[in-house]
């Protein structure tokens, strides 16, 4: 067992989704049904079962043994899949839509991991992403006066191990064949929500970015 399955195979989601980043990632549904959608790292299925009760086929894959066993009980196929280390089971261009929650800073070489997803996902389709902002102002804050210490939840915590800025995740999934289609960000709570948008690379918490595969 690696060591990534062993810090993941335990028995509760929480790292799964928060009710707010569902919310967001709902928000690019708004309309759409009749899709096959892959949830990659779709924990205990919770966003998964939402976007299915819209009227689209869901699929999971996740690391966990333990949680894809409380997924295969809601969606409508659920596999125990490492993405760093195997291809995902299905043929190509299957998909319409990919979802990667709070995955990409997770992997050593999401680069990869991308590659994977574009072998399965249909030319056009779309990839939802949402991560962590680096240099939210808050952080920004922090590491000028040299605060770089590790915390137990937030954004620089041990288990992340690639980080993104709003405008490098964009460039990332660009220089990988991907365009951005639309966003719906999580704003820092203390910000105006119209100054995130105006200023989304310092003000964003989280991103959720919605990508068309080129």
């Amino acid at each position: 067992m690696s060591i990534f399955k062993k810090y993941y195979n335990r028995d509760n989601a929480e790292y799964g989704s928060t009710s707010s980043r569902i919310r967001k990632i709902l928000s690019f549904f708004d309309g759409i049904k009749g899709k096959k959608v892959l949830d990659v790292g779709c924990a205990g299925g919770h966003l998964g079962t939402e976007i299915k009760k819209l009227g689209n086929e869901v699929t999971g894959i996740d690391i966990s043994d333990v949680l894809i066993k409380e997924a295969e009980k809601v969606l409508d196929k659920a596999i125990v899949v490492d993405v760093q280390e195997e291809n995902i089971p299905f043929n190509e261009g299957y998909f319409d839509i990919v979802i990667l929650s709070e995955v990409i800073e997770h992997l050593f070489f999401p680069e990869i991991t991308l590659e994977k997803i574009k072998n399965v996902l249909k030319k056009d389709g779309r990839l939802i992403i949402t991560t962590p902002n680096l240099l939210v102002f808050s952080n920004r804050v922090r590491i000028f006066f040299g605060n770089f210490e590790y915390t137990e939840k937030g954004i620089i915590i041990p288990e992340h191990i690639r980080f993104f800025t709003h405008d490098s995740l964009i460039k990332f999934l660009n220089k990988n064949g991907f365009e951005v289609v639309r966003e719906n960000n999580i704003i820092h709570p203390k910000i105006p929500e119209f100054l995130g948008k105006l200023f989304p690379n310092l003000f964003t918490y989280q991103m959720v970015i919605e990508f068309k595969f080129k």
